[in-house]
């Protein structure tokens, strides 16, 4: 007769539990969305507070859902503001605001990660949840977006 190890019983007892619970591996969705907004507002309130002279017109749109994944089986949610750099401005204002952006982004929590090659003035970091930045300046235009990991 074959006996369990003592070490496979309590994984199994541990992983059972887990799916008694309702819990789950990974963060939970609600929470990340949640956390995704936070982040989305504090880059969003960094924009508007601005100097008008370099940047206007913060646009927040509506929270979007995007297909994503698979086949477009998942889908993720998109927070995307945009705003307009002043015509009177410096020519160095766009890329001292995204600065300005960046420095919002804790480094301990966010790394900086490869952008889009299609955008040349874009930087992009993920959090350890897997919620993304992304800062673009496509002069006259300063795009901020907050993506949550693609959920099934």
């Amino acid at each position: 007769m074959i006996r369990p190890s003592r070490a496979a019983v309590l994984g199994g007892v541990l992983l059972l539990g887990l799916a008694l619970s309702g819990c789950g591996f990974g963060p939970d969705p609600e929470t990340v969305r949640a956390q995704a907004r936070v982040v989305f507002d504090d880059l969003v309130g960094e924009m508007a507070a601005a100097d008008p002279a370099v940047l206007r017109a913060v646009e927040p749109a509506a929270e979007a859902e995007q297909p994503c994944g698979e086949g477009g089986q998942g889908s993720r949610r998109a927070l995307v503001a945009t705003a307009t750099l002043s015509i009177t401005a410096e020519a160095e204002a766009g890329e001292e605001t995204m600065a300005a952006l960046a420095a919002t982004l804790d480094p301990e929590t966010w790394d900086r990660i490869r952008p889009a090659a299609e955008a040349a003035e874009q930087h992009a970091w993920a959090s350890p949840d897997g919620v993304v930045v992304t800062v673009t300046f496509d002069d006259p235009v300063l795009v901020t977006a907050v993506f949550t990991p693609c959920q099934d």
